[in-house]
């Protein structure tokens, strides 16, 4: 999946619940109806419309490693757990993704935060880490790529520490890359 395909699809599932969509893409080719992963070549842009959007959206990074470490600030948020309890990685996915829920949640009952696939975020890649508070939705004003949390199936172990960063073009596809979407709550 492809970050403009992520976020139209933020937006698709924001109508489908009846919640105001979080995004403005321009030069994007879309579908008449519904929503088709992969149908985005030519955008050009996404504007968030801030963060009073009832709908679904991208995390930001702050908000991502938040979640994942979920008040832990080991390397990996399960500790000194066996990592194959919690991620599916290049060990044990078996050169594949997996279905969501297969492994233990983190202590805020959310699973694959690491492994799995990576996860698209809101956020321009910079090559510093963020220092912004979680209130954060815009992230930096320049740079083409965009970030991705988490590691992947086809990742070893050390890239699914919970600070673990990546980045590719937003038009980028590749079978290791998807999403988890929030909402603000109100």
């Amino acid at each position: 999946m492809d970050w403009y395909s992520a976020v139209t699809y933020a937006n698709w599932l924001s109508t489908q619940a009846g919640l105001t969509e979080c995004y403005t893409l321009s030069g994007c080719t879309t579908p008449a109806t519904g929503w088709h992963d992969g149908i985005h070549s030519g955008c050009t842009g996404a504007t968030f419309t801030g963060p009073s959007c009832t709908g679904y959206r991208l995390m930001t990074e702050s908000e991502w490693e938040r979640a994942a470490r979920s008040g832990t600030t080991t390397d990996y948020y399960w500790g000194a757990s066996t990592i194959a309890d919690f991620a599916w990685y290049s060990v044990n996915a078996g050169g594949r993704s997996q279905l969501v829920g297969g492994k233990t949640s983190n202590a805020y009952g959310l699973f694959d935060m690491s492994g799995n696939v990576m996860e698209w975020v809101w956020d321009r890649y910079v090559a510093a880490y963020p220092t912004v508070a979680t209130s954060d939705y815009t992230g930096a004003v320049s740079g083409s790529s965009r970030g991705l949390r988490g590691g992947s199936w086809n990742n070893s172990a050390p890239n699914l520490r919970s600070a673990y960063r990546g980045n590719f073009s937003p038009t980028d596809r590749n079978i290791g890359l998807g999403l988890r979407l929030a909402r603000t709550t109100p």
